[in-house]
């Protein structure tokens, strides 16, 4: 597994088309730094992929990150995994923000859960 250290956080390649994205305790998200992670995802993955977003620290996003957060051409799926009710109900709020593209994420307590389910999601797309 291959890991990346960008500005704000750290993304580990667990295969070709699938990232694990853990951003950085205290980070505030803007729309720069989400320009920063899709140009690194977009020439480290081969597309349609997928992410894991791990949120075992704590961070916010200013609100044009919200809209613009998750509408990558290329991404096929988000799996969260979420270690708390707080951080669940966020990640829940943020989905339904109306964005240009519908999410396809779920949210998981349990990392395996998240990354077999990225996992699946991926083999959906090649058909």
């Amino acid at each position: 597994m291959e890991c990346h250290q960008l500005s704000f956080c750290t993304i580990k390649i667990l295969r070709n088309d699938i990232a694990e994205v853990i951003i950085n305790d205290g980070v505030e998200v803007d729309v720069k730094r989400l320009n920063e992670v899709e140009s690194f995802l977009i020439r480290q993955l081969t597309p349609p992929f997928s992410l894991v977003m791990n949120k075992v620290n704590h961070y916010s996003f200013q609100y044009d990150a919200q809209v613009k957060m998750g509408t990558y051409q290329q991404l096929n799926a988000i799996a969260v995994i979420s270690y708390n009710k707080t951080s669940e109900i966020l990640t829940e709020t943020l989905k339904n923000i109306p964005r240009d593209m519908k999410w396809n994420l779920e949210v998981f307590s349990d990392r395996e859960e998240a990354v077999d389910w990225a996992k699946s999601q991926q083999a959906k797309s090649a058909c």
